[in-house]
């Protein structure tokens, strides 16, 4: 009995395997065919575990509410996942928000660009810490959506990825101004308190924007 490693051409495919040639009748392609069904179903298996991985990982990320997406920084392309084309009112099927970061840039609100930049080019020098900020990205409607932005350094086999999730936030920041505009006016009058007018005079107001003229009782 001897074995031998051979190559085989089938149906215009090449496959390997090892044969046991055992003499006998049908010796050969028994041992051969043997070692290559054990390879298919090894196969099948790891990719249906890699599946079933990205299952999970997809049913956990709808279970949180979480959009993702992922950044080839060597070739800019930026790709949104369905439910984060979804949270800005856009479907698969649409023409992409996302195609290119310096694209997905331009949908982000003018005041908070050169924080999310500053961000991001801070974590490209020193990838060790998580990516994380709060910003505001154009609704397809034209309103500003808030989103919790955390992303991590995944780059592999010569590419260089940062992959992320996105968070709506925005009834939480609708909530903090609520918040915010209770703490500064008068309940009984409405106008700007006290404590306003000494943020003010402090040179540090609680929210840009927000008082032209204090006024207080």
């Amino acid at each position: 009995m001897s074995q031998v490693g051979i190559d085989h051409e089938r149906a215009g495919h090449w496959v390997d395997g090892v044969a046991t040639c055992q003499y006998w009748h049908g010796g050969c392609a028994w041992g051969f065919a043997r070692t290559n069904r054990q390879r298919r179903d090894e196969l099948k298996l790891r990719q249906q575990a890699k599946i079933d991985d990205n299952e999970r990982i997809a049913i956990a990320l709808e279970g949180a509410e979480l959009g993702f997406w992922e950044w080839d920084i060597a070739t800019d392309s930026f790709r949104l996942s369905a439910r984060s084309l979804a949270m800005f009112g856009f479907t698969s099927d649409d023409e992409k928000i996302g195609a290119t970061h310096a694209a997905w840039q331009a949908r982000i609100h003018p005041e908070d660009l050169p924080v999310v930049l500053a961000k991001v080019r801070a974590y490209q020098e020193n990838p060790s810490e998580r990516l994380e900020c709060e910003y505001r990205v154009r609704h397809r409607s034209g309103v500003w959506i808030w989103v919790l932005d955390r992303g991590r350094w995944l780059g592999d086999a010569g590419r260089q990825l940062i992959v992320g999730t996105l968070l709506n936030i925005s009834s939480r920041k609708e909530m903090e101004q609520q918040l915010l505009r209770m703490a500064i006016t008068d309940p009984l009058t409405g106008l700007s308190n006290r404590r306003a007018f000494n943020e003010a005079l402090l040179h540090k107001p609680i929210s840009k924007g927000l008082f032209h003229n204090i006024i207080f009782k």
